[in-house]
Order: structure tokens, then sequence, then C-alpha cells
């Protein structure tokens, strides 16, 4: 059995013929087609960087079978303690909190949003306290309004690049908050256009209602409307260039504002 024996090989990058022997060695002791043999060895180092390991089989007439490669990596602390990542709703608007117990060589926080808690977008960056063993406290807004089930996380970014991400955390809209609805969207030339602003339980004075493209802020539709509870109003976008615009209805407890496409 001298010359049958597996061979453990290493690489640094994983590239092939990368890998080299390390100089472990296990001989092949028994004949096995119908039975499964479990190897171990102990490599003599310990790991200090990354580094890609394969097995090979050298057989007595001098065939070599490699195996798949695998991936080692020591275990190292998290540059950031993550104590707490909490959110909560305010006036239809998430508010993201978090608090770290410690932190290592960190450069941000990048907070992101998604509608359907797999595509996440950026809603915005907050510079992290970098080396510190005293606990700090964050808080970001997102400057969109929920409309309906929204998830986020966070990304923490240390100064050498390397990224970390937080559990994914879920906000729902209160229903009593303010919500400004504006439909169809996509809109067609010439459609009806509706739009709802409701929970405004107190609001006084009128509301003003404004469409402008959004390309050249060019104002298409100006209408005051009586103050209510929940304001509603159409229009036809007959005549309306293909593109983007933004609805806005202002009223005294605030300015909402709603995208509207038209094709």
């Amino acid at each position: 059995y001298l010359n049958r024996r597996f061979e453990v090989y290493s690489s640094a990058s994983g590239a092939p013929n990368t890998f080299l022997p390390t100089g472990v060695r296990t001989a092949v002791t028994r004949d096995s087609v119908t039975t499964f043999t479990s190897y171990s060895s102990t490599l003599p180092n310990p790991i200090t960087d990354p580094v890609y390991y394969q097995v090979r089989m050298m057989h007595e007439d001098g065939t070599e079978l490699e195996s798949n490669t695998v991936r080692l990596a020591p275990e190292r602390p998290l540059p950031v303690t993550l104590v707490r990542f909490t959110g909560t709703v305010r006036n239809g608007y998430g508010w993201l909190n978090w608090q770290t117990a410690s932190e290592t060589n960190s450069r941000q926080f990048d907070v992101e949003r998604s509608l359907d808690g797999r595509t996440f977008q950026l809603v915005g960056t907050l510079p992290a306290a970098g080396t510190t063993t005293r606990a700090t406290n964050y808080e970001k807004m997102d400057a969109q309004p929920l409309s309906g089930t929204t998830y986020y996380r966070l990304r923490q970014v240390d100064l050498d690049g390397t990224q970390y991400y937080s559990a994914v955390l879920t906000l729902r809209p209160d229903k009593s908050a303010t919500d400004l609805q504006v439909w169809p969207v996509p809109a067609q030339t010439g459609e009806q256009v509706h739009l709802r602003l409701t929970g405004l339980p107190n609001l006084s004075g009128t509301v003003s209602v404004r469409v402008h493209s959004a390309a050249s802020a060019q104002l298409v539709l100006e209408k005051q409307l009586p103050a209510a509870a929940s304001i509603e109003y159409s229009w036809s976008v007959a005549g309306y260039a293909p593109g983007v615009y933004l609805v806005e209805v202002q009223t005294t407890a605030g300015r909402f504002v709603r995208r509207l496409l038209v094709q």
C-alpha cells in the first residue's frame, strides 16, 4: 500500500495549478468498493489567513484523483458588536435605531430597504464611531413614507471595505397614519387619475394639490380643495407628455408627495 495514499494540497488563491503538497499524507490500508471509509488529518500549522485545500488520491498505478476545493478561514471576532436593531413608525415614516457595544475600525453604517425582502436599496448612510469600547446609539429616518410592509437591514462597512449585514427588520405602516395614494400607476395618456389622502381627522384650512413634471419642474395642475379627514380628487392626464410627474398635496399638517408615471 506504499504508493496508495491521500495527500492534502493547499493554495492561497484557490486558482488552478497553484496547489502545493502540505506534507500531510494518509495511507490507504484497505480496498473498498461497497462500503464507505472515513479519513481525517490535522494540519500541523494554525491557519492565520484564508486557505484553499484539496485532497488527492494517489493510486499505485500512478493515477491521481482530485477532490473538490474547500476554503478554510481563521475565526475572527466581528469588528462591531451589535446589541440591537429596532424600528418604529412615526407619521407614516420608518425610523431605524441600533446600538453597538463596541466597534473596531468601523467606517459607516448603510441602512437599506426592500419591499419584497430580497432586493434592497440604500436609504442613507451614517458614519460609524471607528474604534470604541463604549456603547454607541444610532438613528436614521427613511424619507420615503411607508406604503406597505417594508424590510430593513444594516450594512456595516469597515475601514478596509469589509462588509457585514444585520438581521432583517420588518415595519408595517400604522393604519391610522397619514397616507397618500395615487392610482393607476402607470397611467395612460387621457386616463383619469385619482388621489386619496387619509389620516388627517383634525385638518383645517384649504388643501392644495399640485402636479408638476419631475424632469422640468413645469407645473401642469393646481387645485384648491376644502379640508376634510379624507381628501379625494380625480383629474384627466389628457395632453400629458409621457414621463414621471410628482403629485404634491400641501396641507396644514404637512406636505405629501407621490410619483405618477404617465405612458
